[in-house]
C-alpha cells in the first residue's frame, strides 16, 4: 500500500523499494475475546420481584457479559431442584436476593457457597442477611429512592466484573 502510494505520487522514487517487500494487508481493529460469563439468579418468586429481575437483576448481569438464567427460565419434566442444582453447578456467579429471608434461596445459596461458587449478594435491607454472611460485602438497595434500580445494576455489573476467577471466595468444602 505504501509503496503503491509513493510510485503513484513519486514516480521516480521507486528506485530504491526493494522489490520483494512483503504486501501489507489491511485488516481490521481486532475486537477483545468476548466474555461469556453464566450467571444464575436466586431469589424470591412472584410480585415485584420478578419485575426486579427483568428490569434491575438480568440488565445488570448482561451489561457484563453474562448469559442470565433464573428457576422459571427452564422447563424439563423433572423436579425443578434438579435444574437449579445443575445451574448452580453449572454457573460461572450467582446473583443472590437474600430479601425477605426466603427459605428456598438460602438453602440454594448454601448450595453455591458448599461447591465455591462466587455469589453476589443484594438485599433491601441488612436485618434479612442471617449473622453468618454479614461478613461478606452486600449490595443493599432502597426501591423507595428514585434511582434505586440504576444503583444496583451499576453495583452488579461492578461486582461480576471485579470477580477474578482465580482468586474466588468462598472455597469449595473438603470432600470427606
Amino acid at each position: 500500500v505504501l509503496a503503491d502510494l509513493i510510485k503513484q505520487y513519486y514516480p521516480d522514487f521507486g528506485w530504491s523499494l526493494p522489490k520483494d517487500l512483503p504486501r501489507l494487508v489491511d485488516t481490521p481493529p481486532q475486537k477483545p475475546p468476548h466474555r461469556s460469563i453464566r450467571a444464575f439468579v436466586l431469589m424470591p418468586f412472584g410480585g415485584h420481584y420478578d419485575s426486579y429481575y427483568a428490569t434491575v437483576y438480568k440488565p445488570g448481569l448482561e451489561a457484563a457479559e453474562c448469559i442470565v438464567q433464573r428457576a422459571d427460565d427452564m422447563s424439563a419434566p423433572h423436579p425443578i431442584i434438579m435444574d437449579v442444582q445443575r445451574a448452580i453447578a453449572e454457573a460461572d456467579v450467582i446473583l443472590c436476593d437474600m430479601s425477605g429471608r426466603n427459605p428456598n434461596v438460602f438453602y440454594e445459596l448454601g448450595l453455591a457457597h458448599a461447591i465455591g461458587k462466587p455469589v453476589v449478594l443484594v438485599s433491601d435491607n441488612l436485618s434479612d442477611v442471617p449473622f453468618d454472611l454479614r461478613h461478606i460485602r452486600i449490595i443493599t438497595y432502597d426501591f423507595r429512592t428514585p434511582d434505586w434500580a440504576s444503583k444496583l445494576r451499576d453495583g452488579i455489573r461492578a461486582a461480576v466484573l471485579s470477580i477474578d476467577p482465580n482468586d474466588v471466595w468462598p472455597p469449595p468444602l473438603p470432600k470427606g
